[in-house]
């Protein structure tokens, strides 16, 4: 049987909006193209990251951290 990888921590919309412009907190856009570019709003702040891309520029982002990713 194939081992499965913990679940990340999840933050809600309320908590992330309380952090954002935290030092501490880097948030990453991972939106495919299309969502993208059809967004109506986008978190100010947000770094955009391919998401099919992943092992091109995660260890661009330091560990010690708070990373929070969002899709939609």
């Amino acid at each position: 049987m194939a081992e499965t990888a913990p679940e990340a921590p999840r933050m809600s919309p309320e908590e992330l909006k309380s952090r954002l412009g935290d030092e501490d907190l880097i948030v990453l856009d991972v939106r495919n193209d299309k969502a993208w570019n059809e967004a109506k709003a986008r978190i100010k702040g947000a770094v955009r990251e391919d998401p099919n891309q992943v092992l091109a520029w995660y260890k661009r982002y330091p560990r010690d951290k708070t990373i929070v990713a969002y899709c939609a």
